[in-house]
């Protein structure tokens, strides 16, 4: 759908709603991204789970974006601590600040592990997966997977293991680039990126665009929780990049990170 087209559908809801024209002056952008909110309030009301006919494939953890990228390696353990509380000296403890030094692999890696590690996993009568997180998401469904930026080269976890995987290099550049453009600086180490995969959320909540990017509020969130708990700090990007076409896969957040200067 055009930018056009989106702007004249939203205008006609924007008017159903009862909003009023506006005033001589009045900035059209404004009415247009109004007209975009109110669609999706309309879309999130009407959220439902359905049941996944029998006869369709159902979208599996292993089908996500990510997970189809060639890995490399393996050997790196992504073990971290699960039992660490993340008690309430973390969230007091939590701010978001610029790093002061480069993340040890030691800790980039546990970031990884903890934000792809499920403490349970089950499926349904569809026989679509579930899983419980240190994140939560709409329906145990974890349509986002993290990625890591690290040591000029990026990595994902598949069952508790590390590996390194590749990107294109005009990929890794808009990618690393919208974090730097995010947090105005011209030096990204690390980075933790929050990848959708809708087709996960969708065979569950149809139309479910609102509870993804909930969902990647929620990983966020998180993630910088995880951070303090491991002497680290830093950052989220409201960043958004579509990484892949057919399937929609995209990033929907990112968690700039550093070492503490204080261990």
């Amino acid at each position: 759908m055009s930018r056009g087209v989106v702007s004249l559908y939203g205008m006609s809801w924007v008017l159903q709603a009862g909003a009023r024209a506006p005033r001589s002056g009045a900035s059209a952008v404004n009415l247009e991204s109004t007209a975009i909110w109110i669609q999706e309030a309309k879309r999130a009301e009407q959220l439902r789970p359905v049941p996944h006919p029998r006869e369709q494939r159902v979208v599996d953890r292993s089908d996500h974006w990510l997970m189809q990228l060639p890995m490399e390696g393996g050997a790196a353990s992504a073990g971290v601590d699960h039992t660490a509380s993340l008690a309430s000296v973390y969230l007091q403890a939590r701010e978001s600040c610029s790093p002061q030094k480069a993340s040890s692999q030691e800790q980039a890696f546990a970031m990884l592990a903890a934000m792809s590690w499920s403490r349970d996993e089950a499926r349904d009568d569809a026989g679509r997966a579930w899983s419980s997180r240190l994140a939560p998401s709409a329906g145990g469904t974890h349509c986002i997977e993290p990625m890591l930026w690290w040591g000029e080269s990026w990595y994902v976890a598949s069952s508790g293991i590390v590996h390194q995987v590749r990107l294109s290099g005009a990929l890794s550049e808009q990618l690393v680039g919208s974090v730097r453009e995010a947090v105005y600086e011209t030096e990204v180490t690390a980075a933790l990126f929050a990848v959708a995969d809708p087709r996960l959320l969708e065979q569950r909540y149809p139309g479910a665009t609102s509870l993804m990017w909930r969902d990647a509020g929620a990983f966020l969130v998180v993630s910088s929780l995880v951070a303090q708990a491991i002497r680290c700090q830093g950052r989220i990007a409201g960043i958004g990049c579509l990484l892949d076409e057919r399937t929609g896969a995209m990033a929907v957040g990112a968690f700039w990170f550093g070492g503490a200067s204080v261990e």
